[in-house]
């Protein structure tokens, strides 16, 4: 058993893969006690860890904030235009282009330019991820809905059906 100082906002699997153990840490305080590692194996990876803090440390929560956030966009866009539902727009667009039908084309299109708005705003967060200093900063990174929300050009497969050019 070894025990070092810890920083419980800190990630624990850039340690636990240093030290090659798949022994579950315990955490008590500021406290990390890690069963079946040696002292000197646990303050090894520890200044390892401490060397490179951009890979042990923030790499993998910027990950993390990444994949969260991606996930808050596909959830945004999914709750007001289901998965399904954006099928039968591809479907209708692809139809629309076929038979040469500019006017259902553009009332299509405003749903895929709403949809890339909020792809920008992840690709934006992403940036801000990328440049914060430190875990905190990162985990504090978040995508405001507000204005998409007021920008959703509210399309619907009736109102698409209905366009004829």
């Amino acid at each position: 058993m070894a025990q070092t100082a810890w920083n419980s906002g800190d990630p624990l699997g850039p340690l636990l893969s240093l030290l090659g153990t798949e022994s579950i840490p315990s955490i008590a305080g500021d406290i990390l006690t890690v069963d079946g590692v040696t002292q000197a194996d646990l303050d090894n990876a520890m200044a390892e860890v401490a060397a490179d803090p951009e890979q042990h440390r923030l790499k993998p929560v910027r990950e993390a904030r990444r994949k969260a956030l991606i996930s808050k966009c596909s959830k945004f866009v999914e709750t007001r235009y289901t998965r399904e539902l954006r099928e039968m727009f591809q479907a209708l667009l692809l139809e629309a282009v076929i038979l040469d039908m500019p006017n259902r084309i553009a009332y299509i299109s405003q749903l895929l330019a709403w949809i890339k708005s909020i792809s920008q705003l992840n690709i934006d967060a992403e940036t801000e991820i990328d440049t914060a200093p430190d875990v905190a900063s990162i985990r504090a990174v978040e995508i405001d809905f507000d204005a998409a929300a007021g920008s959703d050009p509210s399309v619907t497969v009736k109102q698409a059906l209905a366009i004829l050019d």
